[in-house]
């Protein structure tokens, strides 16, 4: 991971780890999902961008996701 990104990944506290995120997906794989998430901000921003038009959950990713320096 480049070195901004690992500064941002420390600052966030939902970050899961490789394993983590593996071991969730294969569970759910189990299941009848097609469309799986492993946290709450991807399921977030999933259902924001079914009732928020394009831009606005644009902005709201521009401002919430790490940025390279």
């Amino acid at each position: 991971m480049p070195g901004w990104m690992e500064e941002a990944a420390s600052a966030r506290k939902t970050l899961l780890s490789p394993e983590s995120a593996a071991g969730k997906i294969i569970s759910k794989c189990k299941g009848n999902k097609f469309l799986i998430t492993t946290n709450f901000e991807i399921a977030l921003f999933r259902f924001l961008s079914k009732v928020l038009p394009d831009f606005a959950v644009a902005a709201l990713m521009d401002t919430s996701l790490p940025r390279p320096k």
